[in-house]
């Protein structure tokens, strides 16, 4: 499968130990706050959000999620788990 087919699809994301702490990667690249994602909906289109995360050290955990814009225009908060994720194309 090409880079192209497994975008369309989607891909899996890897949580990696770091030095500082736990990290998400993306198709090999890590994740960053702020960064632009795409999801897939349920209706199968792609949208774009915002990745976030909240790093309880104290705790060990790691609390990531996508901001995107709701129907009415505020911002909404989506957990990752089984989202379907890829990098926008360019």
């Amino acid at each position: 499968m090409n880079r192209d087919e497994l975008s369309e699809q989607g891909m899996q994301l890897e949580l990696r130990q770091e030095t500082g702490g736990p990290r998400y990667y993306l198709d090999g690249k890590p994740l960053h706050a702020g960064d632009v994602l795409q999801f897939r909906r349920a209706d199968g289109d792609w949208q774009a959000a915002r990745y976030e995360y909240t790093w309880r050290r104290h705790e060990g955990t790691l609390n990531a999620y996508l901001i995107c814009a709701g129907a009415d225009g505020s911002e909404q908060a989506i957990p990752l788990d089984g989202l379907s994720l890829r990098w926008p194309p360019f």
